[in-house]
């Protein structure tokens, strides 16, 4: 009995040394950390309108560690249309007792209630995975303006203009309309536009200039604000990827000479895909001085032409020009070169030495075509011009001299048939220089050959003098004829 007694007592000391409680197991890690005070923003949206979803992550006071809250993201269900457009930083640590809060930003296309979920991941101090969630209720609404962007071949590191349309197709008139545009690495010039009232119905475009830092894909985003009818105020946000082609600048030059060699012709052609601005065309030469000319813009794929005036001349004959042009597109300069020789006397034809007699009812013209320039002129034409009351006339209605060597002549005639009301007959001077043609017209004055007229009219007097006498003789004859018949008849 005594040793039963004794293994009954030690039994009972051995179980009194286990500590009461121990079946309890450890707490989760994610029964710590909890979302509270969530918000959305507008409540209720329209379809489309971007709104905003606020939490706060809370760490409880008994909590035993700190939790790094790695990740928040907003999810929909099967066929809800959501689209999540910003999803917060990631508010990092998170120590016991305190609160640290998150936004996301998304947007549903279609009208009707929506349960989404804000789902929350990161870790604890011992590396242990946290995964919390919580039920978000979204409540769209049934109406709201329509928005589109447009932007029409943007450059990035230039001026760009984007486009935004509000269509209103509510039943009431939009009032106190704000329209904004935002965007990715973009900056936007007078980025607010405001009306006063845009009605049911109608629709209006806004025109903004903007300019992307870099080229590529970036997000444009406009924000319209109205009072709606009931004269609540909504807010209606849409997105657009827009891509930014990279600025591609190159303006060339083309230089002639122009003026009989007092100026420089240029013609600048902008071969790049944005405007060139603040463009200067400038001319350098060992012995002239030409001014230069300023141009305030060249759009795309156009030209201009600037006359470069020569003010200063040091030589005659050849003058070899430089001609440049420097200029700005987008955020960067260029510049652009060429180089033309000019004549300062050029190659010029005049008729001198102009001589017009009649030959067989025709008139012919003829004299020289002197140049008086210093560089040949060549294919040199002068011909008739046809006019009331003058017509070219063969053999020649218009005569090739070709070319006429620097102060030097070629002959030439021409014909015509003129009538005597005519006063002046045009004859057209034609010929090239530098490669361009120049066409002038001298009128030569034509007075009818008085002279011959007159001499005409005194062979008709001559003429009919004698006629006239003899007539008077035969007369006399006649009659002293007819008498001495008579008289003989009588016997006298």
């Amino acid at each position: 009995m005594k040793r039963l007694f004794v293994l009954l007592l030690v039994c009972s000391l051995c179980l009194s040394a286990v500590p009461v409680g121990t079946t309890a197991t450890a707490a989760s890690s994610d029964s710590y950390v909890s979302i509270d005070k969530v918000t959305v923003s507008p409540t209720p949206p329209t379809p489309g309108e971007e709104f905003t979803v606020f939490a706060a992550i809370r760490n409880l006071p008994n909590s035993s560690s700190n939790y790094n809250v790695q990740h928040a993201e907003l999810r929909g269900g099967p066929g809800q249309n959501l689209t999540v457009h910003d999803e917060t930083s990631v508010p990092g640590f998170v120590r016991p007792g305190e609160r640290k809060y998150v936004r996301l930003t998304a947007t549903i296309d279609d009208p009707g209630t929506y349960s989404l979920r804000l789902h929350v991941t990161g870790t604890n101090e011992a590396g242990e995975r946290i995964h919390v969630q919580r039920t978000v209720e979204v409540q769209v609404g049934a109406e709201r303006p329509q928005l589109s962007i447009d932007a029409a071949d943007p450059v990035a590191t230039a001026d760009s203009t984007v486009n935004v349309t509000v269509a209103n197709g509510l039943p009431s008139d939009a009032r106190n309309v704000r329209v904004t545009v935002e965007g990715s690495d973009i900056a936007v010039e007078n980025p607010r536009r405001v009306r006063s009232l845009l009605v049911s119905g109608s629709d209006e475009t806004f025109d903004f200039t903007v300019r992307a830092n870099s080229p590529g894909t970036h997000r444009v985003t406009a924000h319209l604000r109205y009072a709606s009818g009931d004269g609540e105020q909504r807010t209606v946000t849409q997105h657009a990827m827009v891509n930014f082609s990279a600025l591609s600048k190159r303006v060339t030059l083309d230089a002639k000479s122009a003026a009989e060699g007092s100026a420089v012709d240029v013609t600048l052609t902008n071969f790049g895909n944005v405007p060139v601005t603040n463009v200067v065309v400038s001319g350098e030469s060992p012995n002239a001085t030409l001014a230069d000319v300023p141009i305030d813009e060249i759009d795309a794929g156009e030209s201009k032409t600037v006359a470069l005036n020569i003010t200063r001349s040091e030589t005659d004959g050849d003058i070899p020009v430089n001609v440049s042009a420097t200029y700005e597109a987008g955020d960067a300069t260029g510049a652009a070169n060429t180089a033309v020789t000019i004549a300062s006397n050029p190659g010029a034809i005049r008729l001198t030495g102009l001589e017009m007699e009649r030959e067989d009812g025709k008139v012919h013209f003829s004299g020289s075509a002197s140049n008086v320039g210093l560089t040949d002129a060549n294919s040199v034409i002068v011909s008739v011009v046809p006019t009331e009351g003058v017509e070219p006339a063969h053999p020649n209605k218009e005569y090739f001299v070709g070319t006429v060597p620097s102060s030097d002549f070629v002959s030439f005639d021409v014909f015509a048939d003129v009538d005597d009301s005519v006063s002046t007959v045009p004859l057209k001077v034609s010929f090239l220089v530098d490669g361009e043609r120049r066409t002038y017209t001298v009128n030569v004055e034509y007075e009818v050959d008085d002279d011959a007229a007159a001499t005409a009219n005194q062979s008709s007097s001559g003429l009919l003098l004698p006629a006239a006498v003899g007539g008077v003789v035969v007369l006399v004859v006649g009659a002293i004829i007819v008498v001495a018949w008579r008289n003989s008849r009588d016997g006298t």
